[in-house]
C-alpha cells in the first residue's frame, strides 16, 4: 500500500494497493490493483516529529 501520493494522474495515490513484483536497492516494482502496467516506485526517506525536537 502506498503511504503518500506518488502520481495522482496515474492513480498512484495514498492507499493504493498492489503486489510487489521485484525489490531492488533503490526501488520496487509493483502491480497495483487499479493500474494495468507495473510501476517502479523509488525509495523515499521521511522524518516524522514525535516530540518537540525529536524526529524519527
Amino acid at each position: 500500500m502506498l503511504r503518500c501520493n506518488v502520481n495522482v494522474e496515474k492513480g498512484l495515490v495514498n492507499g493504493a494497493l498492489g503486489m510487489v513484483q521485484a525489490i531492488l536497492e533503490t526501488r520496487i516494482t509493483v502491480n497495483f490493483d487499479e493500474i494495468t502496467d507495473p510501476c517502479e516506485i523509488e525509495k523515499v526517506k521521511r522524518k516524522f516529529m514525535v516530540m518537540k525536537n525529536v524526529c524519527v
